[in-house]
């Protein structure tokens, strides 16, 4: 009987004991799980933090350093739009998703900002397809300059019309279109004599084409730009991620190489800076 009671009384000692055992192992690895889902939260919040300081763009010369990284851009690109009269300048910023596209656009336009300049912003990303994208540029246009719908809607199908049926080619010939050519000119002679009279100039701006990777959407712009954008005292600006796009096309690296020499009087490559947020 004491045999029974003594082993009873070890079993129980022993189960006690490994019950703390599993107790212990138990709580120890609670507390590594939960350091590390704290080490994980802190670096998804640093991640987060980096990346949406990375995206969000600057406003104004106060917000950051970054102005001073960048002034000489700035110069130049304001120097090209303010020294180019009579005549339409477009110029093309170039540079991977981070490096301050939008910031400098927006540093650009608080300099210009006076009632010396219109701004139509135009952003891709917003649109389904190329054809919703030209009637966006248009219409924008339209508004800005309190131009009557009638002397721009008829033209604005043909156009479209005509860069679709020519896909990627370039150029687009149209000479034997008398009558649509006509209307085209008709438009941009409005458009100049209008921003003559009022001493203004058009900047039409072109953002977050780094994000789009349609290639029919971007080499469009890119004509459109040329053929049907290039008016007096109307200043095209785009931003664009050269790279990115080459990777995804390299079939066309060449094609949009020599297009970004026909169309853009001006190229800015913009590399990384050490200054956050860009």
């Amino acid at each position: 009987m004491e045999i029974i009671i003594e082993s009873i009384t070890n079993l129980a000692k022993q189960t006690f004991q490994l019950s703390l055992a599993l107790l212990f192992f138990l709580s120890a690895l609670f507390l590594a799980i939960k350091i590390l889902i704290q080490i994980d939260r802190k670096f998804m919040d640093k991640k987060n933090h980096d990346s949406e300081a990375k995206d969000r763009p600057i406003q104004s010369h106060n917000d950051s350093k970054y102005t001073i990284k960048r002034e000489r851009e700035i110069i130049e690109i304001i120097a090209t739009i303010k020294n180019t009269h009579d005549a339409s300048a477009s110029i093309l910023i170039d540079g991977e998703w981070g490096v301050g596209k939008t910031s400098l656009i927006n540093l650009v336009k608080e300099k210009l900002n006076s009632q010396n300049f219109i701004f139509v912003e135009i952003n891709p990303w917003y649109f389904q397809n190329t054809n919703q994208v030209i009637k966006e540029i248009f219409s924008s246009i339209n508004k800005r300059l309190n131009i009557r719908p009638r002397d721009i809607e008829p033209i604005i199908n043909p156009i479209t019309a005509s860069l679709n049926a020519f896909g990627l080619n370039f150029p687009i010939n149209l000479d034997n279109d008398s009558a649509f050519q006509d209307k085209i000119n008709n438009f941009k002679n409005k458009i100049f004599l209008k921003l003559q009279r009022e001493n203004k100039k058009l900047i039409i701006i072109f953002d977050d084409l780094d994000r789009n990777y349609e290639k029919v959407t971007v080499l469009t712009i890119f004509k459109l730009i040329k053929l049907y954008l290039n008016i007096k005292n109307v200043h095209n600006v785009v931003a664009y991620d050269g790279k990115s796009f080459a990777r995804m096309f390299p079939e066309l690296s060449f094609f949009t190489n020599d297009l970004i020499n026909k169309v853009f009087n001006q190229v800015v490559k913009l590399g990384s800076t050490n200054c956050a947020p860009l």
